[in-house]
């Protein structure tokens, strides 16, 4: 663990030595198992296809993006 500069701290159960030399120990983390509210998400960042039927015109000779295709089968 990177507070206690040793790979084998356990945080639960070993101790730590404070600027005034005493030993410490960490409080136990608490937190939740799972988010209170659930995980739905009012915007999931999905886009519908536009509704005109509209397309993107990717260039032949582009570098960085390409076009998805459907394999004949």
């Amino acid at each position: 663990m990177a507070i206690a500069g040793d790979l084998t701290f356990n945080p639960l159960k070993d101790t730590l030595t404070n600027e005034k030399g005493e030993q410490v120990k960490l409080d136990e983390p608490t937190g939740y198992e799972l988010p209170p509210k659930g995980f739905d998400v009012d915007d999931a960042g999905y886009q519908a296809p536009a509704e005109d039927g509209s397309k993107v015109t990717v260039l032949e000779n582009a570098q960085r993006i390409t076009s998805l295709w459907l394999a004949p089968g």
